[in-house]
């Protein structure tokens, strides 16, 4: 039993899926009824909403469909919940975006607990990545309903709650980490090799900075890792230094495998829950497990 129109089903499937095909399977149709609901929704409301290729896309338009949707869809569920309570075969959908490093670290245990309070019921949890300063656009675009940020500002439509600090520190095998103090520190960064996670992040720069080390005139060789785990393992085996969270390095730390550059020296990173405003109580529940688990996670704020 359904209570949104099949077209919008439509819509849905074939944006989260990025394929008409695998979204036909989902839906259990064939693809040219796919396509005829979805040509039928974009005749109803004059725009063009999907821009198909590979993979298929929501336009501008359908970014705007998509926002109001994924929240009725939530709701669509909790509603049946309510009038069928133990009943109805019906999942609740939850796409949350997240930043990998707190994938890495304290957010398994809240999902965790999130899933033991909502045991029996039907919830399907969706993760997606990305870095933590530039979750919002998925917030505003819909292809997320919540995410973990570090913009603490809400978004259109959105309610914002801090979660707390993560604490990066910069660690490098323990020979460079001498090395680089025996040479000076402002002099051996300018060159030394470092280990970014990808081409968005920032933080090696922000570490760079708060030696007065511009990149401009940063000359040493650039790694990429899009894995915490990797870009700390690389680090550890004397391939640069890199930024990593503090609790997820420690016990590299502490066995001796890894050093921190100059310990007196971090980055604390605030992190905020952003979610849709819409009276979802499954949310609400999530949302609570989260800052309680973040709670013990992070660093307080300042």
């Amino acid at each position: 039993m359904a209570l949104l129109h099949p077209q919008l089903e439509a819509f849905l499937a074939v944006i989260e899926e990025g394929s008409f095909d695998r979204a036909a399977k989902r839906l259990c149709i064939t693809p040219s009824a796919l396509s005829q609901r979805i040509k039928g929704l974009e005749d109803r409301l004059g725009a063009v909403l999907v821009k198909r290729g590979v993979p298929s896309v929501a336009t501008e338009a359908g970014e705007k469909l998509l926002r109001r949707a994924q929240s009725m869809r939530l709701l669509e569920s909790e509603t049946l919940t309510d009038f069928r309570p133990g009943e109805g075969d019906e999942t609740a959908r939850l796409t949350i975006l997240v930043n990998n490093d707190s994938l890495a670290t304290w957010l398994p245990e809240a999902l965790a607990d999130f899933a033991s309070e909502t045991k029996g019921e039907r919830v399907s949890i969706e993760l997606l990545t990305d870095d933590q300063d530039r979750a919002l656009e998925s917030l505003r675009n819909g292809t997320a309903i919540a995410v973990v940020t570090s913009e603490g500002h809400p978004v259109a439509g959105a309610r914002s709650t801090p979660l707390g600090a993560m604490r990066y520190v910069a660690v490098t095998s323990p020979a460079l980490a001498a090395s680089f103090r025996s040479a000076g520190l402002d002099t051996a960064l300018r060159s030394a090799p470092v280990i970014f996670y990808d081409r968005k992040d920032t933080l090696q720069d922000r570490y760079l900075a708060s030696f007065g080390i511009v990149p401009e005139a940063f000359t040493g060789v650039v790694h990429y890792a899009p894995s915490p785990t990797a870009m700390i393992d690389l680090a550890a085996r004397g391939l640069g230094w890199c930024m990593a969270p503090e609790s997820l390095v420690k016990p590299w730390i502490d066995k001796g495998a890894i050093a921190e550059i100059a310990p007196e020296r971090s980055i604390d990173v605030p992190l905020f829950w952003q979610s849709s405003a819409i009276r979802s109580a499954l949310l609400l529940r999530l949302g609570a497990v989260i800052r309680k688990t973040a709670a013990k996670g992070l660093r307080p704020l300042a």
